[in-house]
């Protein structure tokens, strides 16, 4: 994980990372001080997230980024909903081990 970057304000912080996440960009939004600091997950993503940390920079106005909130929340309300899929698929072979003989 590398940080991109800071910003002043949480909400400008949480804008540009759910901007980024609706880029399929895995990132993290955390405190620094008194600065929010925006963090990139995958190096693989690190130079296309510079460069979108930089637009952002030049025009944090610019509508795409509060419009990309909904896209970034449909991401996560599927991600959520892959891990539970995933979940009831597993088998725990611990409780068909312990299961008393019929």
């Amino acid at each position: 994980m590398r940080r991109i970057g800071t910003l002043a304000d949480e909400q400008s912080a949480r804008v540009l990372g759910d901007y980024l996440y609706s880029l399929e960009i895995d990132c993290q939004v955390d405190p620094a001080g008194e600065e929010w600091a925006i963090w990139v997950h995958e190096e693989d993503d690190l130079e296309r997230a510079r460069g979108e940390y930089d637009e952002f920079l030049k025009s944090p106005a610019d509508p795409k980024y509060t419009a990309a909130a909904k896209q970034a929340e449909q991401r996560r309300e599927a991600k959520i909903q892959a891990e539970i899929s995933a979940k009831k698929r597993q088998i725990r072979l611990r409780d068909r081990w312990e299961r008393p003989p019929i």
